[in-house]
């Protein structure tokens, strides 16, 4: 799922996106692997576990100059069930990922931000995003 922002959003350094996209993983047959992509780019990878079911991206996205942004990333999936939390043991079966670099994407254009399944896994698994919110948050 890609969405596409509009041009000009970062318009000023300091600008700060802020996305929160959360999704589930249809069965525990094999680890997958989520890009988080800018622009068509791959900014980086987060693996969801062969055991998750459940994962969760936060991303700030900061513009820091002139065509050139700033992102960190903090990703969490758990074993929980679709069907609710499997009880205290189910966090400890989960991983977290904290990344962070930089970007170049032109300000004065549209940015298209998506995060996808690169393919690696198990074909039984399916790997779905439930949801995402986008936030300016200055």
């Amino acid at each position: 799922d890609t969405l596409t922002l509009p041009a000009n959003i970062l318009r000023a350094d300091g600008k700060v996106l802020r996305f929160t996209c959360w999704g589930t993983k249809s069965a525990t047959n094999a680890a997958a692997v989520l890009e988080v992509q800018f622009a068509g780019v791959t900014l980086t990878t987060v693996q969801i576990q062969t055991s998750a079911l459940r994962w969760i991206i936060h991303i700030l996205y900061i513009r820091t100059g002139s065509n050139t942004q700033d992102w960190f990333l903090e990703a969490h999936n758990t074993a929980d069930s679709a069907t609710g939390c499997n009880g205290p043991s189910a966090q400890s079966e989960g991983s977290t990922r904290l990344d962070f670099g930089t970007d170049a994407e032109t300000d004065t254009a549209a940015i298209t931000h998506s995060i996808r399944n690169d393919g690696t896994g198990n074909a039984s698994d399916t790997l779905v995003q439930e949801g995402r919110i986008v936030e300016i948050l200055n």
